[in-house]
C-alpha cells in the first residue's frame, strides 16, 4: 500500500522517472503516462476486472 500511495512501484512512470526506462507510457493501452492512478482507474485494459471487483463489493 505505502508503494501505491507514494507512486514508488513498478509502474513505467515511476521507472521513467528513476531512468531505468525510456518512456512512462502504459504498456498495455499506449497512454502516455503509465501512472498509479491511470492503472487503477483508468486503463482499458483492466476495465472488466474493475468492473468484476466492484460487483463484487455491492
Amino acid at each position: 500500500l505505502t508503494q501505491l500511495r507514494t507512486g514508488h512501484i513498478g509502474l513505467n512512470r515511476h521507472l521513467f522517472n528513476i531512468r531505468c526506462i525510456e518512456s512512462p507510457a502504459c504498456p498495455n493501452c499506449s497512454h502516455p503516462n503509465e501512472s498509479v492512478h491511470h492503472y487503477l482507474k483508468r486503463c482499458p485494459t483492466f476495465q472488466n476486472e474493475r468492473e468484476t471487483l466492484q460487483r463484487s463489493m455491492g
